[in-house]
Order: structure tokens, then C-alpha cells, then sequence
């Protein structure tokens, strides 16, 4: 379980910093007094730690306190069993990691992201073992010991080519921000370690961050890319399927009394111990570093949603969905000397207030892997019941050697943006085989014909006009009486993919498909503390009653049963145990979560 580790001294080593971590309350915080109380759900079980650090004697971590004068401080809330998520709340504060020299702010904001990896491995390890065991199993090919070891070869690679680019520039703002996150990551990796039996905790925490981009590196390692032209239409309807990841959509409602934006992730089954991590990270002297407050869907041991579905200081909303690259000569350009995409992702969200400012960060060091198409919404551009000016929405699409930018507000203005893993920028559709692809498989493949696009043409203004309705679409799946579907569950918003017959168009059925859903507006971002956040549910969709739930019980796996903390099956944490479309949306996740003094005389919002 959690903190397995001694109560004795151990020492950690980061590129900035050489510290022992010691599990006890420093010598000059005097009791207990101080420790902020917060209140679970039902279902749920509160870990908290509170992290301290001084120069010259290294890091400290107090069990079961959360200490709003430490450098790292949270909780973590375990509720996947009743709600389908757990929760993470960690706030830094650079003011308090002591240092020797406080002038030198790059080593004192270095420390205090530490601190909040550190924080965050101690108190997840459990998750992050389950959930490497079964995202490992999707994405590496069984028994080659050799292909792994290259992978972790390419990865470790790639991190000390990152960090050399980090310590050798800190005048740029990009460096100095990858430099901060890096440590972070270090700090998970030394909080996991501390807490789990794993052998390998780097290796862990490199794969289950870079999982996305993995897909694309291994395919490079091996040469081994599904050979596309070869396929039949109902093995290519499958692979772009299971390839393609997630729906979006932004609706500006008629009289611009709000605007909305929603997401939902496609992927195996076996992914979905999910976790909504909210950060508050306030450091020193960096005027660079703006996006300090990032609330996110993410999952055991991430420090990007992946999924990428992000409120930004409240005021900036970030969701992401996969285009699918049919031009496999375009990853020659892949290499280890850049910056994955989870890293320009994160350190875009800490430089960015603006959708281009976030652009033009995200373009630099492109990798080439896990090419998605982003979209930022600036909600400061929208004056409710006035206008939406322009640079509202932001369009951000990547394929290896090219990330293309450009401002659609004047399509939001129309009603309405949707995303459905086809490339929208002329040249990226091009440039990623999209025309030959159609010409062989049809118009399904197209920007303004595939089914998903159809779908939401039709039903994006007349159905998505609140909340309520938002969150309905995005979990809707008629696939049996749509005609736009014909048939086939996974030519709908939110994907069965194992509902999917060999009489039907697709081979197969296979565990994976929408999993969840995200939905947030610019009003119920504005209403303020407990009241304002998102509305998230995890779990196969079983569309206000019309499916049957997933379970693993009834569904023949082809591989191992996947872990879940508390059953014996993953169906424990999902649809028929936990969150239902019955219910709606299974909860709403504030932005603000108010603690509590022992005494009651003052509140602090984490």
C-alpha cells in the first residue's frame, strides 16, 4: 500500500540539486498545529503529505498533514471504485524552499517542483504500478525483452538530451520551463521509488508519460508500421478506430450567453484507472512561468492529461485529439534529440496566456510523435451575451517535421467547432496520406464526411445547447439506428469498440473505445470556489441506458484482466459498479477545493 518505505535517511540526486529525504517533521515546525483538514466524498479515502525543504538538509516529508507553509502540499483522494476517478490536489510554493542563495531562482523553483513530484509518487505508487502493468500490456509487444530495452535506451536519450538543453540555456524562457518540469518528474521518480517494489521506477514513470509517444517511437525502432494499403475496409475501419483517439466539441450558444467545450478519450480499456489532478505550482522570479494553475483528466503517475483535456488558470481550456499519420516517410525526422509532445504540451500550458503565445511554444523541438490536433479556447476573448473577438479558439495540429497554427474563430462564430481525428490545416491533411487514403476507403476518411463530422453538422446546434445537453452528445452511441453510423459503434461520438461484430463492418470486437467524458463552460468556469469546475465521468458509455454495461466478466479478454485497486475486475470501477449515464455526469470537480484550519477560524482555497 502507500509509504512503504523506512523512516531513514535516503539520498536523491537531481541535476540541480543533491538532497536526503527524511520522513519526519522538520526540526522547526514545532506540532501538528497547522494541518488543514478537507472533507472526502463518499466512497472516497484521503491520503495527505506535506513536504518541506531546506538547503543544506535536504527534503522532509510529514505524513497526514497538509501544512499550507510547506513547499509541497496535497492530498490524494481515492474514490476510483465510487466515482470511476481518484483526485489530486498538489500546491508548491518556491517562497518556501529554503536555499542557500534565494537569489538564484532557477535552483529554488527547481526544489519546489521537486518537492511537488515528490509529493505525488509517495502518495500514488500503488496506482502508478497497476496502471504501468496495464498500459504496458497494450503498447509492448509480449516477449521481446530486446525491443523494451531499446525503447528504454531511446527514451533515456531523449531525457538527457532535455535536460542538457535545460541547464545549458536558462535565458530562454522554453529551457528554463522544460528545467522545472524535469524536475518534477524527478521528484516522481524518487517518490515512487521510495513507496513501491518496482525494479525499474524510471523506466516506469518514462513509459506511462511518454505511453502516446511510444506507439510512434517503437513503430520507428522496428520499422514494423501497419501496412494500410494492405488492409481490407473493415481491418482499416478498426486500426483508424483504435489509432485515432478522442471526440471534441466547442459550441457557442446562439446568443453567446455561454460557450462550451467538451472531450472524450478513445483508447484500451485496460487505461482507464483515471485520476483529475489539479496544480497550483507558484514560483519565484520567473516572470515567464504564467500558467502556474492547471486542472486536468490524467492518470496514476502523468504529469500531462495525455488525453489533453486542461483548464488553464481558469480562464484557458485545452483539449486534444489524435490525427492518425498514413505517411509513414514522414518519421524519418524522428529523434531523441527533441522535446516529447506531454513536455511541449506542459511547459507550453506553464509559458502561454493566449492561444498563439501557446503555439508558438508547442512548435518548437517537435518531435514527430503523438501528432493530435489541439484547440485552445481563451475564454477572456468571450463577453458573454457581446461578443467573441478574435483569438478565441486557436487550432494547433502536429505531424512529424511541421506544426501548423492558425485562429478559427470565425468558424466558432458559425455555431460550433468539432474535432474527430481527421486533420483540419489544408497541408497536414495532405501531407499525412489523407487523400490516398480516401481514395482507396471513401469519403468516411474525409474532413467533411466522416461520420463524426456528419453527426455533429446535425446534432452539435440542436443538441448541445447546455450542460446537460453537452454531456448527453458526448456520450451518445446509436450506432443501431443512426444512419450515419451505419451500424457500426465505433462511427459514433463515443466509441463501443466492444460491441463491434465480424458480421458487421468491422472484424472484431476488442476492449477499447470512449472511456469518459469532460465538459466545462465559460460560465461555470466564472461562478467561483466550490461551484466552478468540470463535469467529468469515467467509464464505456452505456448512453442513458441504451447499451449494456462493459464488464470483463462477460467479455472474453485476450489478455490478462487488467488491475484495478478493490475487485477482481476492472468492470468494479466502471458503468455497472460505479458511474452511470443514469446519474448523468457522475460529478463535478471544482477548481477550488476550500480547507479547513482545525479550529474553523480561516479557510485556504488549494
Amino acid at each position: 500500500m502507500l509509504l512503504l518505505w523506512l523512516a531513514t535517511t535516503v539520498i536523491v540526486t537531481t541535476t540541480a540539486l543533491s538532497a536526503r529525504i527524511r520522513r519526519e517533521i522538520p526540526p522547526r515546525v514545532a506540532d501538528a498545529s497547522g494541518c488543514l483538514n478537507v472533507t472526502v466524498g463518499p466512497g472516497e479515502t484521503l491520503r495527505s503529505l506535506s513536504v518541506y525543504f531546506y538547503s543544506g538538509e535536504g527534503y522532509y516529508i510529514r505524513d497526514g498533514c497538509i501544512d499550507p507553509n510547506a513547499t509541497a502540499f496535497g492530498y490524494f483522494a481515492d474514490g476510483v471504485n465510487a466515482t470511476g476517478w481518484d483526485r489530486l490536489e498538489v500546491t508548491v510554493s518556491a517562497a518556501a524552499a529554503y536555499t542557500d542563495n534565494d537569489q538564484d531562482y532557477i535552483d529554488k523553483n527547481r526544489a519546489a517542483m521537486f518537492a511537488a513530484g515528490l509529493l505525488e509518487g509517495l502518495l500514488t505508487s500503488d496506482r502508478i504500478e497497476a496502471h504501468f502493468v496495464n498500459l504496458a500490456d497494450t503498447i509492448i509487444p509480449k516477449g521481446d525483452a530486446n525491443l523494451t530495452e531499446r525503447l528504454k535506451d531511446w527514451l533515456d536519450e531523449q531525457a538527457d538530451w532535455a535536460q542538457n538543453f535545460s541547464d545549458s540555456n536558462p535565458q530562454d524562457a522554453m529551457a528554463r520551463n522544460v528545467g522545472y518540469l524535469l524536475a518534477q518528474f524527478q521528484g516522481l521518480i524518487n517518490g515512487f521509488s521510495l513507496a513501491s517494489t518496482s525494479q525499474s521506477p524510471k523506466f516506469v514513470l518514462h513509459f506511462i508519460n511518454a505511453a502516446a509517444d511510444s506507439s510512434d517511437v517503437l513503430n520507428v525502432l522496428t520499422d514494423r508500421w501497419p501496412d494500410w494499403k494492405q488492409m481490407g475496409p473493415a481491418q482499416f475501419a478498426q486500426f483508424v478506430a483504435r489509432t485515432g483517439h478522442c471526440t471534441a466539441l466547442i459550441r457557442l450558444l446562439p446568443g453567446l450567453e455561454d460557450l462550451l467545450a467538451a472531450h472524450n478519450t478513445w483508447n484500451a480499456y485496460s487505461a482507464t484507472l483515471r485520476s483529475f489532478k489539479h496544480y497550483d505550482f507558484r514560483l519565484d522570479n520567473d516572470t515567464s512561468f504564467v500558467g502556474g494553475r492547471q486542472s486536468f483528466g490524467g492518470y496514476p503517475g502523468t504529469l500531462a492529461s495525455l488525453d489533453a483535456f486542461y483548464v488553464l488558470n481558469d480562464r484557458m481550456l485545452l483539449l486534444q485529439t489524435t490525427n492518425s499519420v498514413f505517411n509513414k516517410t514522414l518519421f524519418k525526422s524522428i529523434s531523441p534529440r527533441s522535446l516529447l509532445a506531454w513536455q511541449r504540451v506542459r511547459a507550453a500550458n506553464q509559458l502561454a496566456e493566449t492561444g498563439q503565445q501557446w503555439a508558438k511554444q508547442f512548435s518548437r523541438f517537435n518531435s514527430g510523435t503523438y501528432n493530435n490536433q489541439y484547440m485552445l479556447v481563451d475564454l477572456n476573448k468571450f463577453k458573454r451575451n457581446a461578443s467573441l473577438d478574435n483569438g478565441a479558439l486557436t487550432i494547433v495540429e502536429q505531424i512529424p517535421g511541421l506544426v501548423r497554427y492558425s485562429d478559427q474563430t470565425a468558424i466558432l462564430r458559425t455555431g460550433y467547432w468539432p474535432s474527430y481525428n481527421v486533420p483540419f490545416h489544408q497541408d497536414v491533411y495532405q501531407l499525412s496520406g489523407y487523400p490516398e487514403v480516401v481514395k482507396k476507403f471513401g469519403l468516411d476518411y474525409s474532413y467533411q464526411l466522416a461520420p463524426r463530422a456528419k453527426i455533429l453538422r446535425r446534432d452539435a446546434v440542436n443538441q448541445a445547447g447546455s450542460l446537460d445537453g453537452m454531456r448527453r452528445l458526448m456520450r451518445s452511441s446509436r450506432y443501431r439506428t443512426d444512419p450515419y453510423s451505419e451500424r457500426d459503434p465505433c462511427k459514433c461520438l463515443c466509441c463501443r469498440g466492444d460491441l463491434l461484430t465480424r458480421s458487421g463492418s468491422a472484424d472484431s470486437p476488442a476492449a477499447f473505445g470512449c472511456y469518459d467524458a469532460k465538459v466545462t463552460s465559460s460560465d461555470l468556469l466564472s461562478r467561483g470556489g466550490t461551484k466552478s469546475g468540470v463535469w467529468a465521468i469515467s467509464g464505456p458509455t452505456v448512453d442513458d441506458g441504451r447499451l449494456k454495461p462493459f464488464s470483463w466478466a462477460s467479455f472474453a479478454p485476450t489478455s490478462a484482466t487488467p488491475c484495478c485497486p478493490g475487485s477482481t475486475i476492472l468492470a468494479g470501477c466502471w458503468c455497472s459498479q460505479g458511474c452511470s449515464d443514469f446519474r448523468s455526469l457522475c460529478r463535478l470537480f471544482p477548481l477550488v477545493v476550500n480547507l479547513h484550519d482545525p479550529d474553523n477560524s480561516n479557510n485556504y482555497n488549494l
